[in-house]
């Protein structure tokens, strides 16, 4: 196996493992930083891509994000004249995570082999899923470490049913391509969608739902919709109810919470309107205590605002945003099949009201997805 063979697989059997996989970093005047395995292996992977010819020569198809990139180095250093040392360094540090993962899009793997190993590791997820979910189903005592405390639904190894619940969306979406060509996957897809739907994620449920629109639509065929969305709902009807706020879907306490955050993100994007406040520099300036517990300063939803393109807006003002949005639509015209849209549909969705586009594990799961190496027609 050639180097980058082996860097793909170590990072396919990490993926599953979530955010248990990590190796804290203390650095003296600086929070303790978490590294994650996977964000090794991804850097790994990106420093082996920069230094092969083959691989650099398609980051000219990449010029939108190579831009973006760009307007976010000069946010981050306009904003470090009004930061610490520490706290310019930790932003950093993460715009320097989310250019290794943007770099996956070098991937030249065939398509329909990205499709199974992803498919894999989906599946992997689900059963870590259902391990935490059945051993371990009370995670409140999480709030002590700072983690989001989350009461009987499935969190996986993410500890986060959200983002759990958006990769179970995506390695749907996967599996279901998998088994129109063989129906063995069967199996793996019936036991994802029950997993999804312990997650009790609204966010994960609406990102499936526009994945089913967008296949139906692209097919011109209504019998996904007719077929595969009464199947979801009758899951929902029979999922374990209980007491907990988090298990009730027409809880209406986390919408004033999210509305709080995006008037929060737009007011700080407002105040900061060419170049944001810096990348990844939006917990120092944050001003709303009204959802957060009292240490939300290294809580680990601290850092980012509950929308992916609110918080590009807010980090990297109106000039950030246009050329990441530009991205997004060199991505849309360059990946056009349907398990490609219905991905990129989910994704948009889910990221309206949770920051999962720039969450490590969903990043490497599209940036990989979506790659430059070949045109997904």
């Amino acid at each position: 196996m050639k180097l980058i063979d082996w860097l793909t697989f170590l990072s396919l059997v990490v993926f599953p493992f979530g955010v248990l996989a990590r190796i804290p970093i203390k650095i003296v005047n600086i929070p303790e930083i978490n590294l994650y395995i996977l964000d090794l292996l991804v850097g790994l992977t990106a420093v082996y891509y920069l230094i092969s010819s083959k691989h650099r020569l398609k980051l000219k198809q990449a010029v939108p994000l190579l831009i973006f990139l760009t307007i976010a180095a000069i946010s981050l250093f306009l904003s470090s004249f009004s930061l610490t040392w520490a706290q310019t360094s930790t932003a950093f540090l993460y715009l320097l995570r989310f250019s290794a993962y943007a770099l996956l899009l070098l991937n030249t793997q065939p398509v329909e082999k990205k499709y199974q190993l992803l498919a894999a590791v989906g599946i992997f997820t689900a059963v870590f899923g259902f391990i935490q979910y059945i051993f371990w189903p009370d995670l409140r005592v999480l709030k002590y470490i700072d983690w989001d405390p989350h009461y009987r639904r499935l969190a996986g190894t993410f500890l986060d049913p959200n983002f759990c619940g958006i990769i179970l969306v995506l390695t749907l979406i996967i599996l279901y391509k998998l088994y129109q060509k063989n129906r063995y996957y069967l199996p793996g897809l019936i036991f994802c969608l029950i997993a999804l739907v312990l997650t009790y994620s609204r966010s994960s449920y609406l990102a499936l739902a526009a994945a089913v629109v967008i296949h139906a639509l692209k097919n011109k065929s209504l019998r996904l919709l007719t077929v595969f969305l009464p199947i979801f709902f009758i899951f929902l009807l029979l999922i374990p109810k209980g007491d907990g706020e988090g298990l009730k879907l027409a809880r209406i306490s986390t919408v004033y919470s999210r509305l709080n955050n995006w008037n929060e993100g737009i007011t700080i994007g407002h105040q900061h309107p060419l170049f944001g406040v810096g990348f990844n520099a939006y917990r120092y300036y944050r001003t709303d205590t009204s959802s957060m517990l009292p240490e939300k300063s290294v809580n680990h939803a601290g850092a980012g605002v509950d929308s992916s393109l609110l918080f590009v807006f807010a980090t990297t003002g109106l000039l950030g945003l246009f050329f990441y949005c530009f991205f997004l639509i060199k991505i849309f015209r360059h990946n056009r099949n349907t398990t490609a849209l219905a991905s990129l549909a989910a994704l948009l969705i889910h990221s309206l009201f949770v920051n999962s586009l720039f969450f490590p594990w969903v990043m490497f799961w599209w940036f990989n997805l979506f790659s430059l190496g070949e045109s997904h027609r």
